[in-house]
């Protein structure tokens, strides 16, 4: 589930409209309303997405036991879209986009406990309501 809430998550922060998602243990799947790269700039904006599930499990879980779909979809949109770049620049700028979606969803979690302190921290704060005295 870490890894489609990952995927959910970078996508729509990224602006992708969600279609559906699907995390009930058989097909789990977050599909966006995106047809696929047309451009390098949204080659690399993809292919951060398609790996933020494994840097979600990573994350959360210390490994990652998915994503082989989702670089095996990344490695056929490269080879549509870069067609004269070799396997190793197509490694390397997978390699690119893990470290983003690292990064990306790593930033994400810290964002989220920083919030969590913070919304217990103002609670602790607030005054309490009096007791009535019987």
């Amino acid at each position: 589930v870490c890894h489609e809430a990952a995927h959910f998550l970078v996508g729509h922060l990224v602006g992708y409209a969600v279609q559906s998602v699907a995390a009930d243990g058989a097909d789990n799947a977050v599909m966006f309303d995106v047809a696929g790269p047309r451009s390098e700039a949204e080659l690399d904006l993809l292919a951060v997405v398609s790996l933020a599930g494994v840097a979600g499990e990573v994350l959360e879980c210390g490994n990652a036991e998915g994503g082989m779909e989702d670089v095996r979809q990344l490695r056929g949109w490269m080879e549509l879209l870069l067609p004269q770049s070799t396997p190793r620049e197509r490694d390397a700028r997978i390699r690119w986009a893990m470290l983003m979606a690292l990064t990306f969803t790593h930033s994400l979690e810290h964002l989220k406990k920083t919030w969590a302190d913070w919304a217990a921290a103002k609670k602790a704060a607030e005054p309490k309501p009096r007791e009535k005295r019987v």
